[in-house]
């Protein structure tokens, strides 16, 4: 038995060191039936209920945040085997098959959807290591080469049994772990950071371009009448400009900013808008796909970004191919402050602000560049907004893939300002998004060590003595 694992790691170009061991997956766990999948017939979301951990809520090898999907108590006694009690290891059947996350003590009490296998150790201590093993590039070969591909990609419990798991002396295994664990530590607080600059900016987009806080202000300093529609913001914001006097964290916009802002409003076809704004096509203020490679002017090698690669502002990964090579999508040329939008499902949110040179997009994207460096920011935040994205999705035509052109991007409208303004929320907005970029460089880095030491680690290639860890834990 041991001599089929070692024979079929090999063929996946594993290696085995001297003293290592290798198992089954199956050998270590409880019993036969310490490994099963999760709920199959969830019904309907119960406000009330048990979170259910669906594929879609694993993101990077975690769960991010409590499930959005509840079931019933009477559902989740049903399936109460695979009910979460915080010692478990979730890995994923289909989506992305073999990715898997290392359950927390604040999972506990959650239930899993079917599309995930609940595998229960014999030592739970094993579960890091057996997550390194299951994405090492050996164990994804084998993976994929066992996948029931009849529908979509489906990975079965007992192919997940016979995978094999080399398991080297507890000592090594726990510095390979904890050199891994710091790494992806650097990453996640980093992905962290990223996502709370994305979040400022994101928000005082809305405060000036959605709620018109500052019109707000200033049509409450002036004695104008408000809108009744614009009353109950209205009331938020009395309620901020007196809390200012007592709390020196809410600080009032410069005055430099603020007389920029008018202090009146008037009708449009979207409602209630500041007085002497307007409402602009997204195509007054950028081009529409303006570049994209041809056969004749293509370099040898992209660098490429895929629909599945930009989600919620973020390229998740840059893949290169040689340019014969690459999928027939990559065609549109992407340049620094653009702005890429899915038109295939916008509803999956696969869009992002475009922070380096030299980078090559689908044509599944419409890529948005600005007119003036002013619109950038802008441009970026009107086009990501909640309202809008759900207005691309009801907007999609076609049953199986739903999709919008370009055009119903060109043809978005945004309440245009002044000049002025919009140079002032890039210089605001645009900073949070350089302070993004700057971490995205090291975050590139960070994400290429990990997945080039990962191998070779597990193959015993590089091996960590205790100053070794030391220096990596620096």
């Amino acid at each position: 038995m041991q001599n089929n694992l070692q024979n079929l790691w090999g063929s996946a170009g594993g290696e085995i060191p001297d003293g290592w061991e290798i198992v089954s997956l199956e050998d270590l766990l409880i019993s036969p039936k310490s490994i099963t999948v999760g709920v199959m017939y969830p019904g309907s979301h119960c406000d009330s209920g048990v979170p259910l951990i669906k594929v879609s809520d694993v993101k990077n090898g975690k769960i991010s945040k409590k499930p959005d999907f509840s079931i019933s108590d009477s559902v989740d006694q049903e399936y109460k085997r695979t009910k979460l009690t915080g010692d478990e290891l979730l890995i994923t059947l289909v989506g992305n098959p073999g990715d898997c996350v290392v359950v927390t003590e604040n999972m506990v009490g959650w239930n899993a959807a079917r599309a995930l296998a609940v595998v229960r150790l014999k030592d739970p201590e094993l579960r890091e290591w057996l997550k390194l093993i299951l994405l090492s590039p050996a164990s994804k070969h084998i993976i994929d080469s066992r996948l029931n591909t009849t529908v979509q990609r489906t990975l079965n419990l007992k192919d997940i049994k016979e995978l094999p798991v080399p398991l080297p002396p507890v000592q090594i295994r726990n510095r390979i772990c904890n050199v891994v664990k710091n790494l992806e530590t650097k990453i996640e607080l980093n992905r962290l950071t990223n996502q709370t600059l994305e979040q400022m900016a994101q928000a005082l987009f809305k405060s000036w371009f959605v709620d018109f806080d500052p019109v707000i202000d200033n049509a409450l300093a002036a004695g104008n009448p408000i809108p009744d529609e614009l009353q109950e913001r209205a009331e938020l914001r009395q309620r901020v400009i007196a809390e200012r006097t007592t709390n020196p964290k809410l600080k009032p916009l410069p005055d430099d900013i603020q007389q920029h802002f008018p202090s009146e409003f008037e009708e449009s076809e979207l409602g209630w808008i500041p007085k002497g704004w307007q409402l602009k096509r997204i195509d007054e203020l950028n081009k529409i796909n303006p570049e994209s490679w041809t056969k004749k002017n293509a370099p040898d090698l992209v660098k490429y970004v895929d629909l599945a690669n930009a989600k919620n502002g973020e390229v998740l990964t840059v893949e290169n191919y040689l340019f014969n090579d690459a999928p027939s999508r990559a065609r549109r040329i992407l340049k620094n402050h653009d702005t890429i939008i899915g038109v295939v499902r916008p509803i999956n949110r696969s869009f992002a602000y475009i922070n380096q040179e030299g980078l090559t997009g689908s044509t599944g994207f419409a890529v948005v560049r600005a007119n003036k460096d002013s619109y950038r920011a802008f441009t970026y935040f009107a086009l990501t907004s909640d309202d809008c994205i759900t207005e691309f999705a009801r907007i999609a035509d076609g049953a199986a893939y739903p999709a919008i052109k370009p055009d119903d991007v060109a043809k978005a409208l945004c309440v245009y300002s002044s000049e002025t303004i919009l140079s002032k929320f890039e210089d605001l907005a645009g900073q949070y998004l350089r302070k993004k970029s700057a971490n995205e460089q090291q975050l590139q880095p960070l994400k290429l060590i990990r997945d080039t030491l990962l191998p070779k680690l597990i193959s015993g290639e590089i091996q960590l003595d205790s100053r070794a860890q030391e220096l990596m834990d620096a």
